[in-house]
């Protein structure tokens, strides 16, 4: 057999298994999505230096196997557009139509986000 054919028997023999459908749920936190669905949940951080804190989640489990992203929005509390931009787009993916899985947590400084537009915590 040349080389090249090896090659990409090799390389078939590597993505197939990356081809078809999901297997099982995709869990972060308390959000664990079955593939074609979404799923909301908390991330818990344990008290450390700061107090305990639960940061929304969604998973967004596709239908069919590809890779994995995750956003993370409200990294500055003054910048709350990115937990509005987020929401909206969790909105937006079709799971059934999707390869691969999204994970999006929502607020990553809830307490900082919440005073900084107006709220009390």
């Amino acid at each position: 057999m040349r080389p090249s054919r090896r090659l990409i028997g090799a390389a078939a023999l590597v993505l197939a298994p990356g081809l078809g459908a999901q297997q099982g749920a995709f869990t972060v936190g308390t959000a664990s999505a079955a593939p074609g669905t979404r799923a909301y949940g908390v991330l818990a951080v344990p008290a450390g230096s700061d107090s305990a804190l639960d940061i929304p989640v969604a998973v967004i489990r596709g239908m069919h196997a590809g890779p994995v992203v995750a956003f993370v929005s409200g990294s500055h509390g003054t910048e709350y557009s990115s937990i509005i931009a987020m929401q909206r787009l969790i909105a937006r993916i079709d799971p059934k139509a999707l390869s691969g899985t999204v994970i999006v947590a929502l607020d990553r400084c809830p307490a900082t986000t919440v005073t900084c537009v107006g709220g009390s915590t």
